[in-house]
Order: structure tokens, then C-alpha cells, then sequence
């Protein structure tokens, strides 16, 4: 680009300065554009990343506010690589390839030197060190369950998910084994239970280890206002915490349960996002159109 610029400028009369100045002043602000391309678009892959994170966590104890994590981005660029959203008063950051923690001061708190880390929940973090297995640290940074797993969640509802040798199971906040290693695939605690797989079929568990709701769903999703939404011949439903169908299955994709607020008017409705027959419109708990509803 900056040669281009040199060229046209080179060959532009002298009497042509109006032309000259045109010309430097456009090509100057395309090379301006390209850069700020290339900046935003890695901003944006990073950005990806911690909201793909945010997306999958939904724990109301949890303090973040994604706020603080742009403007951190904004601030501490030339110290940070990336800087995640706060989770119980420290953030993620990135430097030089690897992750540690800050606190709300923008202070390094816990070295960078972890290849994977997560946010941090129950004063847990998941963390993974090069060439390394899964370990938890505390917010001190100390190591308080030693690295033994191949892959973990996040602890929620003093229970978390761990993997070894392809088998899930989950630990307590001080690395005791409270279910065995048996299942396939599971999901975090929410309501005193949590979804698990195996043989390709999903039920629900409780802290315990018992089998409180059968495995024999297609797919699941965690239970968020006392309902769960399940997969079942193709067609996602709503049960309650006894397996009882609730909202029999008949949509082709669902949200779970939440407050919605059409505006500052009204209050909170506990709603369910929904789509059948390419619409999509909110549901309430027995099943009933309330927002957007099909003509």
C-alpha cells in the first residue's frame, strides 16, 4: 500500500497538486481501514471465544459484567493479549500465549502460565498447564485438586463435572469423587440435578449419584425454573423434576425458562423461547402462547 502510494504520487504533475493531495488523502485512509480491519477482526474472534464461555454458564450467584471485560480490552491492550469477563473479582488474561488472572485493579494476581483456564466459580478454576491434565486452583493460585483429569466443567452447586479415560463423573470442591466415573457426557448442576448421557440416552442425576429421572430422553437441557426441556423422537418437550411431561414435545427447537420483560411497563413473565413450523414465539410453563404467537 505504501508503495502504491509512493508510485501515484511520483507520476502526478507538479501543477496536479490538488490531485496529489486527493490521493494521498484516499489511499492514507484506505490503509488506515485495512489496518483497523485486521485489529477489529481479531478482537472480535477473542470476543467469540468468552462469549461461546458466557453462553454456557447460567449461574444467577455469578458476578460478571461484560462491560468491564471491553473495557479492559480497550485499556490494557499493550499489557494483555485478551482480557475475559470477571468472575467473583478476577478476570482471565492472556500474555504472550498463556493465561493467568487479574483483580479488579488490573494487578496480576495469578501468573500466566496455564495453557487453558476457565472462569472462576465456587473459588475454583479449571486450569491446564502445558503438556499437562486438568487441575483446579483456588483464587490464592494454589493448586487444591491436583492435575489428573483429561477435561472438566465448572463446579456449580458444589459439584463439578470431570473426565478420565472418556468416562464422566463428577467431584466436590475439595476433589472427592461424588458420582463415579460411568457416564458418557454430563452438564452442571442447576436445581439440585444435572443432565447425563449414556448408550446415546439422557436423564437426570442428582449430587448423590441416583438416576432421579430415567435415561431414556434423546437429547436434554439443564432444568431452569423448576422444568427441563428433553428431545424425544425428534421433537423437544418439558418435564418436571419427576419425569413428568408437563409440555408435551411438539417444538423443533427450545430456550429454557426465564423472566422475560417486553418493557419497563410490564412486569417479568416466566417465559420459554420456542420454534415450531419455522415461528418462533414464547410459551409459558403450561404451554400457553404469550408472546409473538402465530397467527
Amino acid at each position: 500500500m505504501k508503495n502504491l502510494l509512493r508510485l501515484l504520487l511520483r507520476n502526478t504533475s507538479a501543477s496536479g497538486s490538488i490531485s496529489r493531495i486527493f490521493i494521498a488523502l484516499l489511499l492514507g485512509g484506505l490503509l488506515w481501514a485495512c489496518r483497523s480491519q485486521s485489529t477489529d477482526e481479531s478482537h472480535a474472534e477473542d470476543h467469540s471465544d468468552a462469549l461461546a464461555d458466557m453462553e454456557d454458564r447460567r449461574d444467577p450467584g455469578q458476578s460478571y459484567d461484560p462491560a468491564d471485560s471491553l473495557l479492559a480490552v480497550a485499556t490494557d491492550t499493550t499489557t494483555f493479549e485478551f482480557v475475559d469477563v470477571y468472575t467473583e473479582g478476577l478476570a482471565k488474561v492472556r500474555i504472550k500465549g498463556k493465561y493467568g488472572y487479574i483483580d479488579s485493579k488490573k494487578q496480576l494476581v495469578i501468573e500466566a502460565v496455564y495453557e487453558e483456564a476457565a472462569w472462576f466459580s465456587q473459588n475454583r478454576a479449571r486450569v491446564r498447564k502445558p503438556d499437562s491434565l486438568v487441575a483446579f486452583i483456588n483464587k490464592a493460585g494454589k493448586t487444591v485438586i491436583k492435575a489428573q483429569y483429561d477435561d472438566a466443567g465448572s463446579f456449580q452447586e458444589g459439584a463439578a463435572m470431570v473426565v478420565k479415560d472418556k468416562q464422566v463423573g463428577y467431584i466436590d470442591t475439595t476433589g472427592k469423587l461424588l458420582v463415579p466415573m460411568q457416564y458418557e457426557w454430563g452438564g452442571n448442576f442447576y436445581e439440585g440435578l444435572a443432565k447425563v448421557s449414556k448408550q446415546g440416552k439422557w436423564g437426570f442425576i442428582n449430587r448423590q449419584g441416583q438416576e432421579i429421572i430415567a435415561l431414556r430422553y434423546d437429547g436434554a437441557r439443564d432444568f431452569s425454573e423448576g422444568l427441563a426441556a428433553v428431545w424425544l423422537e425428534g421433537k423437544w418437550g418439558f418435564i418436571d423434576r419427576k419425569g413428568t411431561w408437563v409440555i408435551k414435545p411438539q417444538y423443533d427447537r427450545v430456550e429454557d425458562f426465564v423472566e422475560v420483560k417486553k418493557d419497563k411497563q410490564t412486569s417479568p413473565k416466566i417465559l420459554a423461547k420456542v420454534l415450531r413450523e419455522g415461528k418462533t414465539f414464547f410459551i409459558d410453563k403450561n404451554g400457553n402462547c404469550q408472546q409473538d404467537c402465530p397467527q
